[in-house]
């Protein structure tokens, strides 16, 4: 039986039947297939790495974009976190949440102390399962995991073919939740994860794609795919 382990979250795969899994989408590359790209030959684990860095903005995006009940962090830890990840200083993270920097330095502390405790709850939990063979780690399964988020490579490629013209361009937004995170997914790798943006060029990235940017700018949002400032001046990719 294929077990949750910490390797594999932060890999974002494992290797099943002969094949690399996606563990956000299901995804699947044959293991010892070869891909050839602009003249050059790759591997299925940098295939799948490059499918996890485009389609789900990289392995740190898509386990905060899991839900609470699975990953144990809050929705400020996670706005946090992913101010954290883009490497913006304690000073520039207070400015951006409205709060002092005491506060960002705290939650430093808070989430190493988290990190701290953890690791001994999961040395406890490896002597329970050596010694008692009802306490067994989880199972990898898609039922795990925020299924608006389980989109198969096969859903990803109808979509867009359905709602995007050749010059990548949506008529509409669709009303079916997975179709309309597809298509954010597309428009999120417009963005530039080391930069932040106004409103106004947040609206222009968005009208390449959509006409209704006040909507998707919204959606943006909603689905974790951009950050804001409270007051609405700064966005950036989480």
């Amino acid at each position: 039986m294929q077990q949750l382990t910490s390797e594999i979250i932060e890999a974002g795969y494992f290797e099943k039947g002969g094949e690399l899994v996606c563990l956000f989408c299901g995804a699947s590359y044959l293991k010892e297939e070869i891909f050839a790209e602009d003249g050059r030959f790759f591997t299925s684990r940098y295939q799948m790495q490059q499918h996890i860095s485009k389609v789900h903005g990289g392995v740190l995006k898509a386990v905060l974009n899991l839900p609470q009940e699975t990953t144990g962090v809050s929705a400020t830890q996670k706005n946090i976190l992913s101010l954290f990840a883009v490497d913006l200083t304690d000073e520039e993270i207070a400015q951006q949440l409205a709060v002092s920097t005491s506060t960002i330095r705290n939650h430093r502390f808070k989430l190493k102390e988290k990190k701290r405790q953890a690791q001994y709850f999961l040395a406890v939990m490896g002597q329970l399962e050596r010694s008692n063979k009802k306490m067994q780690a989880e199972e990898i399964s898609s039922a795990n995991y925020d299924d608006r988020f389980n989109i198969s490579e096969k859903e990803r490629q109808k979509v867009l073919q359905n709602f995007l013209d050749e010059k990548g361009w949506a008529e509409t937004i669709p009303s079916k939740e997975k179709s309309k995170i597809i298509l954010l997914q597309k428009l999120i790798g417009e963005f530039n994860e080391e930069k932040t943006y106004t409103e106004t060029q947040v609206n222009q990235i968005i009208q390449q794609m959509f006409a209704d940017f006040v909507s998707v700018r919204r959606y943006l949002i909603q689905y974790g795919f951009l950050g804001r400032t409270k007051d609405g001046q700064k966005y950036w990719r989480i």
